[in-house]
């Protein structure tokens, strides 16, 4: 089974996943205003990226479940190519 995930653009405030098998009505998986967002394709863990304005942001690690694993402090306006201190 694949998971479709998506955010509605830059500053949204939730995350959003659907079946590709069986799409249905996208329903909030992650409810965290973020910046950005990556999947670990081999294991399904979410990475989060909220940013602070000018100052550190913060990475907030997933499991496929939704369930939080992590909270980590990162460089400013984070994203994608996030790095943990």
């Amino acid at each position: 089974v694949l998971t479709l995930y998506f955010g509605g653009s830059y500053g949204f405030s939730a995350i959003f996943s659907t079946s590709t098998t069986s799409p249905s009505t996208p329903t909030s998986f992650i409810a965290e205003s973020n910046y950005g967002f990556f999947v670990n394709q081999s294991n399904g863990n979410l990475f989060v990226m909220e940013q602070a304005g000018g100052s550190n942001g913060t990475l907030y690690r997933y499991n496929a479940s939704g369930a939080k694993l992590g909270e980590y402090t990162v460089g400013i306006f984070p994203s994608n190519g996030a790095r943990l201190k």
